[in-house]
């Protein structure tokens, strides 16, 4: 996937992802440390990859990933 078109769906993901940060760890200071973090890995994954044919199954797996890999 190209630059421009992983950094809109971040961009219009990012509320999303600081809230499910924000319900998992119910910490303003943890939520934005985690929320950095899969914006991170989630973009990383972006640019490595063709085309999603869900986008919001793609970020929400990303989530999940990335949440359970902060938790050991």
């Amino acid at each position: 996937m190209d630059k421009e078109k992983a950094d809109k769906i971040i961009t219009d993901f990012i509320d999303k992802i600081y809230g499910f940060a924000l319900s998992k760890t119910l910490d303003i200071n943890q939520a934005e440390d985690l929320a950095s973090r899969i914006s991170f890995e989630a973009y990383k994954s972006l640019l490595r990859v063709e085309s999603i044919h869900n986008i919001n199954r793609y970020i929400y797996i990303e989530y999940q990933v990335i949440f359970t890999h902060n938790l050991s």
